[in-house]
């Protein structure tokens, strides 16, 4: 039997006579010598669970002895590319993750607050004092004309065409009710 046993970041893979396996470093609870000349993985499953591999059938990594086989497999299991373990590394990109949603969380909250209480189901204010046009505009009750706080609707009649434009081309309430006539419709 010929066994060859490769370090795979978070993971070894052993290939015994050309089958593949891999097997979770985690799994692997201790990591002994028994009767002189045999390696056990141990993965806390009970005995017919372990691994065990004879030092003379093992020809990767090369080693002249079983405790030397021994010391190469515990440097494999404690090398990094243990990806997924929680090492100081992945606890300060994940920390930082997380600070990165607390701000997209903490503007999208911004966004909803701004737009709080500013339904566009009915406009609270409408001027249909220019011909063939009818401004409606949407703000908080009670909103100060003069303060840029208003989303604005220009609805134009061109000889039966009738176009509906939002100033600045969005429904944003951003706009000065007082200028509406010299904002541009999109």
């Amino acid at each position: 039997m010929n066994i060859e046993i490769y370090n795979e970041g978070n993971s070894l893979k052993i290939v015994c006579d050309g089958a593949v396996s891999y097997i979770a470093k985690q799994r692997i609870l201790e990591l002994s010598v028994i009767d002189g000349s045999i390696i056990k993985l141990d993965t806390g499953e009970g005995q017919l669970n372990n691994l065990f591999f004879a030092h003379a059938e093992v020809t990767v990594p090369a080693s002249e002895s079983v405790e030397e086989l021994r010391d190469a497999l515990n440097s494999m299991l404690n090398s990094g590319g243990m990806q997924g373990f929680a090492t100081e590394e992945n606890q300060r990109l994940e920390l930082e993750r997380l600070a990165n949603m607390q701000k997209a969380i903490e503007e999208l909250n911004n966004r909803v607050n701004t737009i709080n209480n500013k339904t566009m189901y009915q406009p609270i204010v409408e001027d249909n004092t220019t011909a063939n046009t009818v401004y409606k505009g949407f703000s908080n009750p009670g909103a100060n004309q003069s303060e840029a706080v208003w989303a604005i609707l220009k609805i134009s009649n061109q000889k039966g065409l009738v176009s509906y434009k939002w100033a600045d081309g969005d429904m944003h309430f951003d706009n000065i009710w007082n200028e509406r006539t010299k904002l541009n419709y999109i």
